[in-house]
């Protein structure tokens, strides 16, 4: 009987022990090989097209963290004082400090803030597990559980394999997490070169990250004085103050920021801690940056702070440089002026004569007529001007072109409609364009419309690329490069390209020896939106697109800035730092475009060899006169409603009626009374009628307008 008893209460004992030990028995524990390995930085580094490193974006924002630190790159404080803070016997125990634990036992039932006394190796059992919530019980069941796991643990990992991976993966204030992040954001450097001070201040936040900083602060105080460092508290609390009011960066922020955050835009949050190679080159970004520092510090009196710079390849749409703008100037840093949306002003006008010579309603030498013109529009009467509010009279494409006249290229607009040129910049890559043709109107022709330096680049790359359109980009796609997509003919693209090329052409203006003269061919066009809020320069060779944009991102204008003297130098110095090495090759000229030496009767301009579309050639361009056109009139236009203004004098306020053609035994009328052509006439109220007759009293052209 008694050996039966004993039998089963040895049964039982075993049965309990062997229920005790499975119900006890630690979860699965990863080798430190894998964790490591699974180790994923919230950052991926960016390097540029040769492996030089730009710096880092950020990709995951659930978290801060950065790269893995290995127990060699840890300073001697962060191992000395992390150890003190959180488990001053790591170094002699075997997993669990039972002389802590025991402490903990004994005085927790009567203390106000209850004792873990978890040790190093215990916090990492729980937090690698594959279900670290267990441990959050605190449950005896899980305490054990944690106990035995940090007792496995010590026998598969070196005490320094615990510590190095304890230390990446512990969280500190906000969302950092990891020694790395501690180091680089609070203390400004790598975990080398952390001191007492900092390791000491950075170890009191473990216990509780989002504690205040009095807290914080006290807890490291204390901790100096236990380990007898001649640490002031004060110089904690000012570490701390600084420290967590003002993230250190550890990369150099205004470096590419903008073409890094675009690349972030892009990147998929599982891809951190990748290394991204990017199109960028370090040296002619670090270059770009410089100029346009330099340029806006010059124009700082001239109320400028912002500009943006873009460097294209042409055959391969790689973007070689990147600068949205100069923080140093800025009011607005974070804006990208590459992407950023601006009115083009005159920038547009290249595409405008491509599309006008592809439809072959004019070519290099058609006459256009640089005169004063009223034309009729849904908003009423549109009457632009010359940026000088000067005329030159009938001037070729070429010259109207490279000049930047206005009103040949608003004729030109007239000539091509408004709807096709909206398709072209549409096709081109300018994707502002959703309203309708006559909201736009023959503005367009000027650049009413906002565009970004983004699309002005990729858009005159098609003139380069001989009408060819292929996306630009950030990072190597060759799937893009590949892809040819015509969007202009190659003809019409090479012949604006010659245009925009000649600097004979563009004299009138800019005059000899201008910013936009290199020492080899480029094709180069400015613009500059009303009451100069926008300058642009972008030009091309046949290497390379360079496209620059100086204004302010809040608007205001800036003080006689015109391309020439704002964007104009960014881009000659870029240009020149590019073709440094060799010059660009020219152009190929086409299959379809032929060459003619030229003159013109008059001589309103000299004679010259100029391009046409094959079939269109002409040696003598003989120039319309006013003598030559029927007569008409001209202003006021059919339909213009005047009105007296009742602060001016009455008699101080006068139209000119103008007319054109010959006008010899002709009769111009006014309300049935003959006036003199280009009279000033005094306007009055009411309805009125003013028309031309020839001398049998026939009607050649009339015009009914109203005063009000």
């Amino acid at each position: 009987m008694k050996l039966l008893i004993a039998i089963t209460l040895f049964a039982l004992i075993a049965v309990t022990g062997i229920g005790a030990h499975l119900w006890t028995k630690p979860p699965f524990l990863p080798s430190y090989a894998s964790i490591k390995s699974q180790w994923q930085p919230s950052y991926s580094v960016l390097l540029d097209r040769h492996g030089e490193a730009l710096g880092e974006v950020r990709t995951n924002f659930s978290v801060r963290r950065m790269q893995w630190v290995s127990f060699e790159e840890l300073s001697p404080a962060i191992r000395a004082n992390f150890v003190s803070s959180e488990d001053k016997r790591f170094w002699r125990h075997n997993g669990v400090d039972w002389l802590a634990l025991a402490n903990a036992l004994r005085s927790n039932p009567s203390a106000k803030h209850k004792r873990g006394a978890s040790t190093i190796s215990m916090q990492l059992a729980s937090s690698i597990t594959a279900d670290p919530n267990h441990f959050k019980r605190r449950t005896i069941r899980e305490k054990i559980r944690q106990i035995r796991s940090a007792r496995l643990l010590e026998k598969n990992w070196s005490k320094n394999q615990i510590l190095e991976t304890w230390l990446n993966r512990i969280d500190f204030r906000g969302e950092i997490q990891g020694i790395d992040a501690a180091s680089q954001l609070f203390a400004g450097k790598p975990a080398l070169g952390i001191t007492n001070v900092e390791a000491i201040s950075l170890a009191a936040m473990v216990p509780a990250p989002n504690g205040s900083l009095e807290a914080i602060s006290k807890r490291a105080c204390r901790a100096a004085s236990k380990r007898d460092l001649a640490i002031s508290c004060t110089v904690i609390e000012q570490f701390l103050s600084k420290a967590t009011k003002n993230l250190r960066q550890p990369f150099d922020q205004n470096f590419a920021f903008h073409a890094k955050q675009k690349l972030a835009e892009s990147l998929n949050p599982k891809t951190s801690g990748q290394r991204i190679i990017s199109t960028l080159d370090a040296n002619l970004q670090h270059q770009a940056q410089r100029i346009l520092k330099q340029q806006l510090d010059r124009l700082s009196h001239r109320n400028v702070r912002d500009g943006a710079i873009l460097v294209v390849d042409n055959e391969s749409g790689d973007i070689l440089a990147w600068v949205g703008t100069n923080a140093d100037s800025s009011r607005a840093r974070f804006v990208d002026g590459v992407t950023a949306r601006r009115q083009a002003g005159s920038s547009l006008k290249p595409h405008l004569f491509a599309l006008a010579i592809e439809q072959g309603v004019l070519d290099a030498s058609s006459i256009l007529d640089d005169s004063p013109v009223q034309l009729q529009s849904t908003q009423g009467i549109y009457a632009p001007q010359n940026y000088d509010r000067q005329y030159v009279g009938p001037v070729s494409a070429r010259f109207a072109l490279g000049n930047s006249l206005n009103i040949p290229a608003v004729k030109t607009l007239k000539l091509v409609g408004i709807d096709t040129f909206i398709e072209r910049l549409k096709s081109l890559g300018y994707s502002n364009l959703e309203q309708s043709a006559e909201y736009y109107g023959f503005a367009l022709a000027l650049g009413s419309v906002e565009v970004s330096l983004f699309e002005q680049v990729q858009a005159y790359r098609v003139l380069a690329r001989a009408g060819k359109f292929t996306p630009i980009h950030l990072t190597a796609n060759p799937s893009q490069i590949k892809q040819n997509n015509q969007k202009l003919s190659a003809q019409a693209a090479f012949i604006v390209a010659d245009m925009l090329a000649d600097s004979n052409a563009r004299q009138h203006t800019f005059g000899r020896n201008s910013i936009l003269e290199l020492p080899f061919p480029a094709s180069v066009k400015t613009g500059t939106s009303k009451a100069m809020r926008d300058n642009w320069c972008i030009g091309f060779t046949s290497k390379y697109t360079v496209g620059v944009w100086v204004g302010n991102f809040e608007g205001d204008g800036m003080t006689n800035v015109s391309g020439t003297s704002g964007a104009a130098p960014i881009w000659n110095e870029i240009m020149r730092i590019v073709h440094a090495n060799q010059p660009p090759e020219p152009m190929p000229r086409p299959l379809g475009v032929a060459v003619r030496d030229i003159s013109f009767l008059p001589a309103i301009e000299a004679p010259r060899s100029e391009l046409f579309l094959d079939g269109h050639q002409r040696d003598k361009i003989r120039i319309i006169t006013a003598q030559d056109l029927p007569p008409s009139i001209i202003q006021p236009v059919d339909g213009t409603i005047i009105a007296i203004d009742p602060d001016i004098p009455f008699e101080h306020q006068m139209i000119r009626l103008l007319t054109r053609g010959q006008l010899d035994d002709m009769r111009l009328e006014l309300n049935n009374k003959a006036i003199k052509p280009g009279q000033l006439w005094s306007p009055r109220p009411g309805t009125h009628q003013l028309r031309i007759l020839d001398d049998q009293q026939k009607i050649l052209d009339q015009v009914s307008f109203s005063v009000r």
